[in-house]
């Protein structure tokens, strides 16, 4: 494997991991609202289904970077085919209700949009690759759960471009900085991921044929 490679698995197994344990204890532990106070209003009146969109998105984010790793499924075959199933139920329990919370979405309709279109394509993308494993279409499937956990992350870029915005606006210009993540928070990983990685991969089979 290329040092390059092993890093960006390396960081996408450490950030999904920081990424589950922020939830559980945010979502879980902690009063509604505490790691984000000016979203307590809106976690207030929706706390069961932000609980549910919580725990069933980080694990999928937990099951989904462990099957991005070659050596994982090499290693633990029957492990990984559990962990596809866990991965599939909890996008589906995340996804529907990411559908639902994106209309209460915080900041305004483009969030709402942004929000909404994201739940789409997440319950779309991870279908596919539940059709295509179902078929037995590898090459497909591995297209499809790419896409699917490109939008996975996006709880975790989430967070990254919360972070930053905090520190060059701080809290009174909260408002206006989330306003633009209902699009930010997913729009990127699936421009690099389409680019990067499949343009390449579409590129290599057109040569082939």
């Amino acid at each position: 494997m290329k040092k390059s490679n092993r890093l960006i698995e390396n960081t996408l197994l450490i950030s999904s991991i920081m990424m589950f344990i922020y939830s559980f204890v945010g979502y879980v532990f902690l009063p509604p609202g505490t790691l984000a106070p000016p979203l307590k209003a809106s976690f207030d009146s929706n706390t069961l289904a932000i609980i549910s969109h919580a725990v069933f998105s980080s694990i999928a984010i937990l099951t989904g970077v462990v099957q991005l790793r070659r050596s994982f499924r090499d290693k633990y075959p029957m492990l990984n085919i559990l962990l596809r199933k866990v991965y599939f139920v909890s996008v589906l329990f995340g996804g529907v209700t990411g559908l639902y919370l994106s209309f209460f979405a915080y900041a305004g309709f483009a969030n709402i949009i942004g929000f909404l279109l994201l739940a789409v394509f997440w319950l779309f993308t991870t279908f596919k690759a539940y059709i295509a494993q179902k078929n037995d279409d590898i090459e497909m499937y591995k297209i499809w759960i790419v896409r699917s956990f490109a939008l996975t992350f996006a709880a975790v870029t989430l967070r990254i471009y919360m972070g930053i915005f905090f520190i060059i606006f701080g809290y009174r210009q909260f408002d206006y900085f989330y306003a633009t993540l209902g699009f930010l928070c997913w729009v990127p990983n699936i421009i690099v991921i389409e680019w990067m990685y499949l343009l390449p991969k579409f590129k290599k089979r057109a040569i082939k044929k």
